[in-house]
Formats: C-alpha cells, sequence, structure tokens
C-alpha cells in the first residue's frame, strides 16, 4: 500500500538493509542530523515570498534607506510647495502667470493677469523683459475690468537664451517673475 504522500513508499524498517546501505531518501532523517540553519532553510521552502515591501524592510539598513529615502522625497514636496513657483505671483489682487516661447530670432513673451476678486487693481500696468539679466523689451499696458487679460511682447534674440524675467510695475507696487524659454 502506498502512503498518502507523494513519492515512494519508505518500507518498515526505515529503508536500511541488512548490511547497512541506504535505500530510500528520507528528508526528516537526514534534517535530524543537520545544522540549525539548513533545518530553518529546510522550513523555508514552500513558504510564501515576502513581496517587494517585506523585501525593502527585511533588515535594519534596508529599513533606515527605505525611510530616509520617504523622508527625503516628503521635504523636497514640502519645499518645492513653499518655495512656491516663479512664473506667477499675486499683486494687487490679481494673480500675473508668465509664458515665453523661441521662434525664429524672437522670444514671445505673455503675461496672463486673472482678477482674483472684486477689488483687484485696475489701471495702468508696466511690463520689463530681461532675457538672461538683459534688457529686451518692455510695454505699457492698462488692467481693464475683465476677468482674465493676455499683454504679449517681443523680445528679439539672435541668440539662445535659458531664462527669462518680467518686471510687472502696478499702482506703484512691483512683481518680478520668471521662466524658461521654450
Amino acid at each position: 500500500m502506498q502512503d498518502e504522500r507523494k513519492g515512494p513508499r519508505i518500507p518498515e524498517d526505515g529503508g536500511i538493509s541488512e548490511d547497512g546501505i541506504v535505500r530510500h531518501y528520507n528528508r526528516e532523517r537526514r534534517l535530524e542530523k543537520a545544522s540549525p540553519e539548513v533545518r530553518w532553510l529546510s522550513r523555508q521552502y514552500g513558504a510564501k515570498r515576502p513581496g517587494i515591501l517585506g523585501s525593502l524592510l527585511a533588515t535594519g539598513p534596508l529599513r533606515f534607506m527605505f525611510f530616509a529615502l520617504l523622508l527625503f522625497m516628503a521635504a523636497g514636496a514640502l519645499l518645492s510647495f513653499l518655495a512656491g513657483r516663479e512664473d506667477s505671483g499675486i499683486l494687487g489682487g490679481s494673480l500675473y502667470k508668465l509664458a515665453a516661447f523661441r521662434f525664429g530670432d524672437s522670444v514671445y513673451i505673455t503675461v496672463t493677469r486673472t482678477a482674483r476678486d472684486e477689488e483687484a487693481y485696475r489701471g495702468p500696468l508696466r511690463l520689463s523683459a530681461y532675457l538672461d539679466g538683459t534688457p529686451s523689451a518692455s510695454g505699457d499696458f492698462a488692467a481693464g475690468s475683465e476677468a482674465k487679460e493676455e499683454y504679449r511682447l517681443t523680445a528679439p534674440s539672435p541668440e539662445t537664451v535659458r531664462k527669462l524675467s518680467v518686471r510687472v510695475d502696478a499702482g506703484g507696487l512691483s512683481l518680478e517673475l520668471s521662466a524658461p524659454v521654450k
């Protein structure tokens, strides 16, 4: 009669013949004589693997690196949130946003003004553009009663520029915006 387990049937005498030769492999008997490390490894055979998170947290140094990485990511996100964006800002109750792109030998600049409330500044505006720190273009505009307005400037630039700065002067206040030229 065959055993319930798969594999060959082990005889009643434990698989040892009269002359002392082992005829069948017996895992349990082999593990009795093995070291504790080998027995532990044998128990791990067929066990569920820990998964990616378990592997990342398997040892102390791995846990330290994982949590240090999480801390750096959180600090970077917080700093980027607190620093704000350079291409937009609020002045006189209006949000100003800067965009620029290069075409041919010119840089086309757009400043969008969005009124945030009813008491937003209305009146004369002066926009001054600087390409890589060099004054390039300026224009006088008027902030009207529209909720959203766009002001456009064109600055000649025969050479490639990396950064554009625009100064917005409105009602005695000023705002510096900067953006990369695309």
